[in-house]
């Protein structure tokens, strides 16, 4: 790592702890999710995205996307957000404003979820899958 990116997740650091004081989250189980443009953050009101370039909060995901669920993972990649809520697995596409619901027994619970190319992992209590999303 460079120096430039090590003073970078300084940054980004100090505005996460920023934010955490100002929002009083209920509930102890938060997710985060970073691509190259925004930090995503979640809770049973929303995801909300912080933008690197502007340094600015916003709403990405509204809570009627999920139900107002409480999110176990987040994994986003460029307009692509894919969400793993109590209930199951959601795939939202921020830019087209499209959602897809993957409520398969063979899924089970997601606990964590990581994007590697053109493929999603996700780590559940059945096991280890990989989805090709693209």
């Amino acid at each position: 790592m460079t120096k430039k990116k090590i003073r970078f997740m300084r940054e980004k650091t100090l505005a996460i702890m920023k934010m955490t004081l100002f929002f009083q989250l209920e509930q102890r189980d938060n997710s985060a999710s970073s691509n190259k443009r925004n930090l995503f953050s979640a809770n049973q009101s929303g995801i909300i995205s912080f933008n690197f370039r502007t340094r600015k909060w916003s709403n990405a995901v509204d809570a009627s996307i999920f139900g107002g669920l409480r999110i176990k993972s987040l994994a986003s990649d460029k307009e692509i957000m894919f969400i793993a809520t109590i209930n199951g697995l959601i795939k939202n596409d921020m830019k087209k404003n499209l959602m897809d619901t993957y409520n398969y027994p063979f899924i089970g619970q997601v606990n964590h979820m990581y994007i590697k190319g053109r493929k999603l992992w996700l780590g559940t209590s059945e096991g280890l899958i990989s989805y090709k999303f693209k």
